[in-house]
């Protein structure tokens, strides 16, 4: 019989205002995003998984990623992404 499964996670980062001016580092604010996932296991092998990371399209900056190169610019991390997911252990 399948079983289904479904899990969500909420992120929250604060505000990062202790910065190393001499590396050009800017500071950042804080953020929260939330995930959601669905899952269903058939035949204990096989597992078919959905979910969206950032559920509500949320722009913000990530503190620790590199800047753009060209106008030092701090690149937006990825807004709403979609997955389906399969595998299969045998």
């Amino acid at each position: 019989m399948p079983r289904s499964s479904l899990q969500s996670s909420v992120h929250a980062v604060a505000e990062q205002e202790r910065v190393a001016t001499s590396r050009g580092e800017l500071p950042t604010e804080g953020h929260t995003t939330m995930d959601a996932e669905a899952g269903l296991t058939m035949m204990d092998a096989a597992l078919l998984r959905f979910g969206v990371r950032n559920v509500f399209d949320k722009d913000y900056v990530s503190h620790l990623k590199a800047k753009n190169p060209f106008t030092a610019l701090q690149l937006l991390e990825p807004g709403r992404v979609v997955f389906a997911r399969v595998s299969y252990a045998f």
